[in-house]
């Protein structure tokens, strides 16, 4: 019985993840990929590391590069442990050494998806959700300290609890419904900005190295107001945080947006627009200051006093 409740809650997982890989452009990633284990340190029963899903882009963060990321899912259906850390490091040790042996794998080691093409990069990312926790659960900030006593070289892996999936899912269905779709902002890094053949400003799919973001830039093109980014923000309104954004969004948009608007999960305008107000003072360039508008993007009764 417990072994059926276990697959049922990994399969439900599995489709959760499933719906948020669509919504942020990896939809066709391959499912339940296995990988070549070439290391004996590994001692697995079987020659193979199993995956949920495997998915390569091109970076939009990173000219010439492919990411390779290999995802894991694990679904709760109790409530996240009381102490995390070491089931989250088992987790993270399972991943790191599929991530170890995939550049070798017979299947994956040569495959490229463009002619651009210069380096492959390897990252895990790990799903993590508990359908009975509160979907605000922030798993990040629990396991975010703890102790590498085993030194494994873990590579880049982003962990996405109930907080981060939840805020993926919100933000892009905000999108959808209120400017009917939504393309995801490439922000300039310095490694981007050299090749003006593979340098793309906005695109479909989400770079893997804002998977767990809690600052999301969305581009969307109203047919009335023109070019929009919207700055999505997985934290509770306050001053300091819009005196960041707001310096943030002014190195993003280069002129190009038209509007800027800034969207916090509980922002009120009654109680915080003196705050926007008294922030957008600090600020000496008054075009740009003008294209500013702050909301929230979790809709209610008093979002409909917004402006």
């Amino acid at each position: 019985m417990s072994g059926e409740k276990s697959k049922s809650s990994g399969e439900f997982g599995e489709k959760i993840v499933t719906e948020l890989l669509r919504l942020i452009g990896w939809g066709n990633a391959d499912f339940n990929p296995t990988i070549d284990c070439i290391d004996e340190e590994h001692k697995r029963k079987s020659k193979k590391h199993g995956l949920d899903f495997v998915f390569s882009l091109e970076s939009s963060l990173i000219n010439h590069i492919q990411d390779d990321v290999l995802i894991s899912v694990k679904h709760n259906l109790d409530r996240y442990p009381n102490s995390p850390t070491s089931k989250f490091k088992e987790y993270l040790k399972d991943l790191s050494q599929a991530m170890e042996c995939f550049p070798y794998d017979t299947i994956y080691s040569e495959k490229q998806i463009s002619n651009h093409i210069l380096e492959n990069q390897v990252s895990g990312v790990l799903f993590w959700i508990s359908s009975k926790d509160d979907m605000e659960k922030d798993i990040v900030k629990e396991v975010n300290l703890f102790r590498n006593t085993e030194k494994i070289n873990y590579g880049p892996i982003y962990l996405v609890d109930n907080k981060r999936a939840n805020f993926l899912y919100k933000t892009i269905n905000y999108s959808k419904k209120k400017f009917g779709g939504y393309k995801f902002f490439y922000h300039t890094t310095g490694y981007n900005d050299n090749d003006p053949y593979v340098k793309k400003d906005f695109g479909d799919k989400l770079p893997v190295q804002l998977i767990n973001t809690n600052i999301l830039p969305i581009r969307v093109d109203p047919t009335n107001d023109g070019p929009t980014l919207l700055l999505f923000i997985n934290e509770s309104f306050n001053e300091k945080s819009l005196k960041r954004v707001m310096g943030f969004s002014q190195r993003l948009t280069h002129s190009w947006a038209k509007n800027i608007i800034i969207l916090f999960p509980d922002y009120l305008e009654v109680e915080h627009k003196n705050v926007v107000q008294s922030v957008k003072r600090l600020f000496d360039n008054g075009d740009f200051i003008q294209t500013i508008k702050v909301q929230s993007f979790i809709e209610n009764i008093p979002s409909l006093g917004e402006e």
